[in-house]
């Protein structure tokens, strides 16, 4: 009982601590490129002709935007559908990050930025990345445990303070796209 009541304690003034100042979140860099680029239409079609890709709300979301939800980190099928997708399937390195199974970890692909941080405030990730004309990076980041089940956003901001994207989270480490 005593445990349970110093982990809510913990807990609290971590959740408290985070609206005074944002957090540092860690992240792992999983793979890289710095020269992958999009396919072109032409080549994507290859993908957008297999009948497993037609109809799908997120096929289009995951051509025309930058950052991209890869599940929980855990998923092969969902990983196998986002190269596919986004066009990563003509040039993806090894993941060099373990399956993370039941942990709440995130995963996110981050195409044509480099992601120079992590902040948490509150219940608001704040990934910040700069644009390049070529690449990608494929991150994972472990949620703070602090947060239990407090659903939470995700904003996706340049240097300069621009709005890139944003997610909302659906359930502990799942997001979904604002539209």
């Amino acid at each position: 009982m005593v445990g349970k009541i110093v982990g809510l304690i913990i807990a609290a003034v971590g959740l408290s601590a985070t609206s005074d100042q944002p957090l540092t979140v860690p992240y792992t860099l999983c793979a890289t490129s710095d020269s992958w680029r999009r396919p072109s239409a032409a080549v994507q079609s290859k993908i957008w002709n297999d009948n497993r890709y037609k109809d799908h709300w997120f096929t289009s979301y995951a051509w025309t935007h930058d950052f991209i939800w890869n599940g929980a980190a855990d998923s092969a099928s969902i990983t196998y559908h986002n190269e596919n997708v986004t066009g990563l399937w003509t040039d993806m390195p090894t993941s060099q990050c373990p399956r993370r199974g039941a942990e709440p970890w995130t995963e996110i692909w981050a195409l044509n930025h480099h992601v120079t941080g992590i902040t948490i405030d509150g219940v608001e990730f704040t990934v910040t990345a700069e644009h390049r004309d070529a690449g990608f990076e494929i991150i994972q980041f472990r949620r703070p445990p602090f947060l239990g089940d407090a659903m939470t956003t995700m904003r996706f901001m340049n240097s300069d303070g621009q709005l890139l994207d944003e997610w909302y989270e659906t359930g502990p480490g799942l997001f979904l796209p604002r539209r």
